[in-house]
């Protein structure tokens, strides 16, 4: 019941909205807008901070990861998730933000009005690239669409251990650093380019063309995935080049255009 509640909260608000004739237009849309804001406000407190259990089921934990699942998984599912999981206890532990207390809970919303109500940039994601992300880190909560691990959506199981340890790595970053340092304060090149350096399969990583690619392009050429590679590279570049630490590239201020004309003359890019 507290499920269905959370799934059918947004056309509940529009039904409330329709009755309220007698209302001025511009009050209607500002109180229209407030309870949304209301709504949601409630709504990410369940999702984030309460327990996942409140509206989930437990499925399949690990050491340091649990995975909740609105449905009974089928014994595939289970087997492929628990691998998934075991591979990201491995990597977890290997990461340098890495400490012993870690716990993650990955949460999965089959229902899209509720994944898309848990964080506005879902609403972006869509309008701008026909799809919602996979997955997306609030504090250490991982809320995925749709996993359909059986299946594999449309990303193969590879992809999805990547995704998911891409997305494990932000609890890292937030857990040391804090949330509001790395949601709001740190660069997003930083914030996105780190976990994609740890993550991208090495193929990927040091492809040739793919970095020709993205070190030739007009930077406001490049699409989202490309920024992210390009990112990558950069924080790479930072790290293993420049002797930039870990600890640094999260706390000082560290300057984009040095690092990116850098990393440009390193491959014989700059002009």
């Amino acid at each position: 019941m507290f499920k269905k509640i959370l799934y059918n909260i947004f056309p509940w608000l529009i039904f409330i909205a329709k009755q309220k004739e007698e209302i001025s237009t511009p009050k209607k849309i500002n109180a229209f807008v407030n309870s949304i804001l209301s709504i949601w406000g409630f709504y990410m407190t369940v999702i984030v901070f309460l327990p996942a259990s409140l509206y989930s089921n437990l499925q399949v934990h690990s050491k340091h990861f649990n995975f909740y699942e609105s449905d009974s998984l089928s014994s595939k599912e289970k087997n492929k998730m628990q691998e998934i999981m075991h591979y990201l206890d491995n990597v977890i532990e290997k990461e340098p933000l890495y400490h012993d207390n870690t716990a993650v809970d990955i949460v999965d919303f089959e229902n899209r009005l509720a994944y898309m109500f848990s964080n506005p940039i879902n609403v972006y994601g869509y309008i701008r690239y026909k799809r919602f992300p996979i997955a997306i880190t609030i504090f250490n909560r991982v809320i995925t669409h749709d996993l359909n691990i059986s299946n594999g959506l449309f990303y193969n199981l590879e992809s999805i251990k990547a995704t998911l340890h891409h997305e494990a790595i932000h609890t890292l970053q937030y857990k040391k650093y804090g949330y509001f340092h790395i949601a709001f304060m740190l660069p997003q090149w930083i914030r996105e380019g780190y976990p994609v350096y740890r993550t991208l399969n090495e193929s990927v990583r040091y492809n040739k063309k793919m970095i020709d690619h993205v070190l030739s392009t007009d930077q406001k050429r490049l699409t989202i995935a490309e920024k992210y590679l390009l990112w990558a590279l950069m924080v790479k570049h930072s790290i293993e080049d420049m002797h930039i630490s870990i600890d640094d590239l999260y706390t000082k201020n560290i300057d984009y255009d040095r690092v990116y004309h850098s990393l440009l003359k390193k491959y014989g890019k700059a002009t």
